[in-house]
């Protein structure tokens, strides 16, 4: 059975971190939203030069396909995180997201990755997801059916020494 540390709960929220450049574009002129633009723009673009070379995907595989309606969409999530004990639900452009699987890459994680914003119901994705979770942000992170956090929530259980032996316990196959 699957247990998580008892002082492990998810983020409640997840800051936008800005960069130094998008700080200086904006000069102190302008809101902090702006900036935060800025900064997911910058993310973008360094993302699709990587995808352009193909090399993002990481652990097992990873989903696109065509999504219909809603009911469609609950099945489509609902057997991801059946069949596959972790599961990332992305965004290739998001640099949270690359650093959630960059972390799952690095310790040799068989992680299912689905980049939601390759499918036509990435909304309904989100939606469905935040009825789940009561998170709509991305990464999406579950293990073993159960929500696990975001990218903050699970480099902080790697901090602490707790991630692998979690994903260890699930039945997720790890390097190591």
């Amino acid at each position: 059975m699957l247990s998580f540390p008892p002082d492990y709960a998810p983020s409640s929220s997840y800051g936008d971190a800005i960069s130094e450049d998008s700080l200086a574009l904006c000069n102190g002129r302008t809101s902090m939203r702006v900036a935060s633009f800025l900064l997911r723009s910058e993310v973008r673009l360094a993302t699709s030069v990587v995808h352009a070379g193909k090399t993002n995907r990481i652990g097992s595989s990873s989903s696109k396909g065509s999504g219909g309606g809603k009911g469609s969409t609950a099945s489509f999530v609902d057997a991801a995180l059946a069949e596959h004990k972790l599961v990332v639900f992305s965004k290739t452009w998001c640099g949270f997201c690359a650093r959630a699987k960059n972390l799952f890459k690095s310790i040799g994680a068989d992680a299912h990755i689905v980049e939601i914003d390759e499918r036509p119901d990435e909304q309904k994705i989100q939606d469905y997801l935040m009825g789940k979770s009561g998170k709509r942000s991305v990464p999406s992170i579950w293990l073993a059916g159960n929500f696990l956090g975001g990218c903050d929530d699970v480099h902080s259980l790697h901090a602490r020494e707790k991630l692998v032996q979690m994903l260890k316990d699930a039945g997720v196959s790890v390097k190591g």
